[in-house]
């Protein structure tokens, strides 16, 4: 069970690119800031049980330990550090998601085998 939430300085790279985005789409800044707060809010309900959470390694077969969350179409990809739960990345959805997939099977593929 994780305490709390931290958000690595990319993560809120992303975060203020999903609100600019939204913004420019919709041309509300209440849409943008809803989109913006709901990533958060799935962060925060995945505290009291982040292994509820989907797996990368689960999906993938890459061996790591970061789950996500969800929120329309943005994933928080996050690892437990002892009581404190790090997002490390939000990334949209399939876009984005499919990017970050094959950079990371690439690696394992290149990575020497122990």
């Amino acid at each position: 069970m994780a305490s709390r939430a931290e958000l690595t300085p990319a993560a809120w790279e992303d975060l203020d690119a999903v609100f600019a985005t939204v913004l420019e789409v919709s041309g509300s800044a209440t849409v943008a800031g809803e989109a913006y707060e709901g990533i958060l809010a799935a962060v925060e309900r995945a505290l009291p049980m982040p292994a509820a959470c989907p797996s990368v390694a689960g999906r993938t077969g890459v061996p790591c330990d970061y789950r996500w969350v969800q929120h329309a179409g943005w994933l928080a990809f996050f690892h437990a550090k002892r009581d404190v739960l790090v997002v490390d990345r939000v990334l949209w959805g399939r876009s984005d998601w499919m990017r970050a997939r094959e950079r990371m099977a690439s690696f394992t593929r290149a990575r020497p085998k122990r």
